[in-house]
């Protein structure tokens, strides 16, 4: 049977650029960081690259009391639109769509990843949904204040 995937998602209007958005998400090595809230993401570095597409970097991710040790790469399947970051020893993808909105724009960060079928699933999906949805509203509210700081 194939794996149980699945997808959890936040949404925030920012109120700055798409370009501009997307660039801060894109800069590894300072705008992204900015936007991480320190209780869920520690010991981020940069090992390769800095900017986009290509950048590989480790950081500890700290949720419900435990403690992942990531190792991800970006890409950019659509440029200035589309940022991913890609964990293959946990199947792990985590997406940052930035679309237009008037003069701001609407940012998206999303994670899909496997979960176990049945009911341990079921739990899975349900506590990884209001965790995950929680550090992505916190990120989208460093994104908006850091953004704003810089227009």
């Amino acid at each position: 049977m194939p794996g149980v995937r699945h997808r959890v998602e936040a949404s925030g209007r920012i109120a700055a650029p798409a370009s501009r958005v997307f660039s801060i998400l894109a800069d590894f090595k300072e705008g992204h960081q900015a936007i991480l809230p320190d209780r869920h993401f520690r010991n981020f570095r940069v090992v390769s690259g800095g900017t986009g597409a290509g950048t590989v970097m480790e950081f500890d991710f700290h949720l419900g009391g435990r403690v992942r040790k990531v190792r991800s790469v970006a890409a950019e399947p659509e440029s200035g639109r589309l940022l991913t970051e890609t964990d293959r020893e946990h199947d792990t993808t985590t997406t940052f769509r930035v679309d237009p909105d008037g003069e701001g724009s609407i940012v998206t960060i999303g994670t899909e990843f496997p979960v176990r079928p049945g009911l341990a699933g079921a739990i899975e999906r349900w506590m990884s949904t209001q965790m995950l949805r929680k550090v992505y509203r916190l990120e989208l509210e460093q994104l908006a204040r850091y953004a704003s700081e810089r227009l």
